[in-house]
């Protein structure tokens, strides 16, 4: 990747994180996943891809600013310009590098992807189920926003709320896992594959 390339790719992966438009806990892209050098190492991406990733999703974020109604395929803005970077990225993989980044994806996200209608509909999660996974993710979304609004009147304020938020994250998932059936707890561990270690996981 050229040094330009790696400026543009961290600059998006910051405006995502940040995400403008305040959806903490929304999840993020796959391919946002794949840039991580990590996962890059372990999909054995060669460079023509990781610099194809990076320019795919450079052209996407340029293009949101342009023209945001463009990225409402979604369920709103977020999702909508994920599934558009994922979906001008991702055909530069194989078939095995996109189902080992699924399962990554879905290691590093959490189950906080429910909320999305295919997880949901591969999970068969029922209508009483979704609403519940709806309203504890939306609950979690809240509680950081509330954090982060007040992180500046706290002493060392940056480090307690990523604590703080870590610890919200961690009972939020345990509290949505407790919603599966055994046979969906079943199927969610499959989809997470080989069991992975990130350097840096998600916080919020």
């Amino acid at each position: 990747m050229t040094h330009t390339h790696r400026f543009l790719a961290m600059g998006l992966l910051l405006t995502l994180a940040c995400s403008t438009f305040g959806q903490f806990g929304a999840p993020g892209s796959k391919t946002a996943v794949a840039m991580m050098p990590e996962v890059q190492k372990e999909l054995r991406l060669t460079k023509q891809q990781t610099k194809a990733l990076s320019t795919a999703m450079y052209s996407t974020s340029a293009q949101a600013q342009n023209d945001p109604s463009s990225m409402m395929g979604g369920a709103d803005f977020m999702s909508g310009m994920n599934e558009r970077i994922d979906a001008n990225a991702l055909t530069t993989l194989d078939d095995s590098q996109r189902k080992r980044l699924g399962e990554l994806w879905a290691q590093y996200e959490g189950p906080g992807i429910w909320t999305l209608k295919p997880i949901a509909d591969q999970l068969n999660l029922t209508e009483d189920q979704r609403t519940k996974a709806a309203e504890l993710v939306k609950k979690c979304a809240e509680d950081e926003t509330d954090m982060m609004m007040h992180m500046s009147r706290r002493i060392g304020g940056g480090k307690h709320v990523q604590d703080d938020m870590k610890k919200l994250i961690a009972t939020r998932n345990t509290e949505l896992v407790a919603l599966l059936t055994p046979d969906q707890d079943k199927t969610w561990t499959e989809m997470q594959g080989k069991p992975f270690k990130f350097k840096n996981p998600k916080v919020m």
